[in-house]
């Protein structure tokens, strides 16, 4: 049979429950623990060739800060997939604190199998910036294999 408690019972038992709840609250943290935040830009890769991929092929696709024409371009992300099916959707995350406005910004983005490149992206395909995108489509361009050199005869 069910019979009412009073008040002060009810307000013991449910004082530690609060004080729990409380303190669990307390450990929760909104946001990335004091980690940059992110961004990103994404979009889809593919080529027009019909062929399959060798297995153990690289997908990688950077974010590329391009603004200095003399000097090496600055990657401020990138991702990478290991047997890469086409087409390929990516994502890749940046620190939008690094983002200036008046700078150039592309994305690039090559297939490789070991050492040997196979697929590049052959234009600049620019995002953030002025142009304010976000989404790009890439369409890579096959590589040819360096020709082998003819062995040297006496």
């Amino acid at each position: 049979m069910f019979t009412p408690s009073s008040p002060k019972t009810l307000l013991r038992r449910a004082l530690p429950l609060l004080g729990a709840v409380w303190l669990l609250a307390g450990c929760a943290t909104s946001g990335s623990g004091g980690a940059a935040p992110e961004a990103s830009v994404g979009g889809s890769a593919t080529y027009r060739e019909r062929i399959a991929l060798p297995p153990g092929a690289v997908f990688e696709a950077k974010l590329l800060d391009v603004s200095l024409a003399d000097a090496p371009s600055v990657t401020l992300g990138s991702m990478r997939v290991t047997d890469p099916r086409v087409p390929l959707n990516f994502t890749i995350a940046y620190d939008p604190a690094r983002i200036e406005k008046r700078h150039r910004y592309i994305v690039s983005a090559t297939i490789r199998h070991g050492e040997q490149l196979l697929f590049i992206t052959d234009t600049a395909h620019p995002v953030l910036g002025d142009t304010g995108l976000r989404q790009v489509d890439l369409l890579l361009k096959r590589v040819e294999p360096a020709p082998q050199a003819a062995p040297a005869s006496r």
